[in-house]
């Protein structure tokens, strides 16, 4: 899975980092030396096949709640791949 460090939430270290994240594991080693205590991110979407739903509570909406009331339990996790589907 394609990985590129960020320096805080949505804030990339490297710019167009989506393009240039990498498996190379030397790579990673090398960004998490240059800016210790950062994560990494993963790249999602089409080109790993990744996709993720944020759910958030603020500015008075509740995405947690919006799934419960459309029959959806956001406490289970949902893992779907071409691979493997587990619910």
């Amino acid at each position: 899975m394609k990985s590129g460090e960020l320096r805080g939430p949505n804030t990339p270290n490297i710019e167009g980092w989506p393009e240039k994240g990498t498996t190379d594991p030397t790579q990673i080693r090398r960004w998490s030396r240059k800016w210790p205590g950062f994560v990494s991110g993963i790249v999602t979407g089409r080109d790993s096949g990744i996709a993720v739903l944020n759910l958030d509570r603020k500015n008075g909406k509740d995405g947690f709640a919006e799934l419960h009331r459309m029959g959806l339990d956001p406490d289970t996790i949902w893992v779907a791949s071409r691979f493997v589907t587990t619910f």
